[in-house]
């Protein structure tokens, strides 16, 4: 499976606190731990453990945390040549709270990400799946997507953090789109808290041109969707300490499972979510695919 990632890379500084702060209150930490992250920087090293061949189209800054930040990332096994950087800007950053429940919040600076630009994101004629998120310019996302659609490639959007004004060609251009429930309800309009609600969330999208509709409901499962269907996956039970990069590894472990049928990929992708939230941290925290089936093979 030949993916490619446009997406955004990140220098991620996490907190750890007893409870997420609320307004006017100050804690104090132990320590602050910094690692490479970014949805896209997530999602395709997770698409890597998964099995898959992934190459990163992205930028970053000009500076040390750029380089870092790009030598780190290719040490994972992902092709990092069209990784740019970019002169002028600073690399992202993002701040992460986690509290003891592995609830968090995050703030970004998107920095160098939001350079990138319609042509640095068509320079590909083979690939299997082409993936995008809401954390890097939107017509650069559009021009992929139309690259994509002219090599036969299956498309996949993780809508997050949700946006506004979304331009229908966009919607008409996925083939899958990913949203946890708060971005649904952002883009919908329809808080998808019940089966008949998360219907006509993906009705909405269906509505916008888009095929398959995976919301992802946390520990309640998936509801997954197309224009003829809809099933519901529901999540192995475990205690979470750090849902960071839960949704991150869903999707890469996902793509990676594509060439399989789509509720067993589904299930194994859930799995992988499963297990990362297990661990601290965001990209250490991402299993392997034989870490995936042990766990299977154990329920």
């Amino acid at each position: 499976m030949k993916v490619i990632m446009i997406g955004s890379i990140n220098l991620d500084e996490t907190l750890r606190v007893e409870h997420l702060p609320v307004k006017g209150e100050t804690q104090f930490v132990d320590g602050i731990d910094q690692a490479v992250g970014g949805k896209g920087a997530n999602q395709a090293v997770a698409a890597v453990r998964g099995g898959a061949t992934v190459q990163f189209i992205g930028r970053v800054g000009s500076d040390a945390i750029g380089a870092d930040l790009t030598a780190k990332l290719a040490a994972t096994g992902v092709d990092t040549t069209e990784l740019q950087p970019t002169a002028g800007q600073s690399s992202g950053r993002a701040l992460i709270m986690v509290d003891t429940s592995g609830d968090n919040t995050i703030s970004v600076i998107s920095g160098a990400n939001q350079a990138l630009t319609p042509a640095d994101t068509t320079n590909f004629t083979q690939a299997d799946v082409v993936m995008a998120t809401f954390e890097t310019p939107i017509a650069a996302t559009v021009a992929a997507f139309k690259q994509a659609k002219a090599i036969g490639a299956t498309t996949i959007l993780n809508p997050a953090p949700a946006k506004t004004n979304v331009p229908d060609e966009l919607w008409s251009l996925c083939d899958y789109v990913i949203p946890n429930e708060t971005e649904a309800q952002s883009l919908t309009g329809i808080i998808p808290d019940t089966e008949a609600h998360q219907q006509q969330a993906a009705a909405w999208f269906f509505e916008h041109g888009v095929t398959h509709v995976l919301i992802t409901l946390g520990d309640q499962g998936v509801f997954v969707a197309d224009a003829k269907a809809q099933n519901w996956v529901p999540a192995f039970k475990v205690v979470a300490i750090d849902a960071t990069a839960a949704g991150d590894t869903f999707i890469g472990h996902l793509v990676a499972k594509l060439d399989h049928p789509l509720a067993q990929a589904v299930r194994f992708a859930s799995a992988a979510s499963a297990l990362t939230v297990q661990t601290l941290g965001a990209q250490p925290a991402i299993p392997t695919a034989a870490a995936v089936e042990k766990f299977m093979e154990a329920r």
